[in-house]
């Protein structure tokens, strides 16, 4: 295996030689994806406000605005990350809602 076929140690992710066949049929995969997701969970908020300058917010409003949600709808975020739309549900009076994540460290 040639230096660039493996990651640095503490990097998760897929390396170039996996990349070039299909990761998605690699039998690791779902714990790759929650590596992943593991390892950039602290600063994943951060990184979505910055690299969408600031945008991330207005789409959120956006899609709680365009579900017509009313004050009896119970709400279910599957695959929420951080939680942030999840989190805009219920500021937007949702009378429950449920967020849900492979990645535990996306929902501490």
């Amino acid at each position: 295996m040639k230096p660039s076929d493996k990651l640095p140690e503490g990097v998760a992710g897929w390396s170039e030689q996996e990349l070039s066949s299909n990761p998605h049929d690699q039998q690791d995969k779902a714990r790759k994806v929650e590596e992943m997701f593991t390892s950039i969970a602290e600063s994943y908020d951060l990184n979505n406000r910055v690299h969408s300058m600031w945008r991330d917010q207005a789409w959120r409003k956006q899609a709680v605005k365009m579900a017509s949600m009313t004050t009896s709808d119970d709400v279910v975020d599957v695959a929420c990350g951080t939680g942030d739309l999840a989190m805009a549900f219920s500021k937007a009076g949702a009378s429950s809602v449920l967020g849900v994540d492979f990645t535990q460290a996306m929902l501490d």
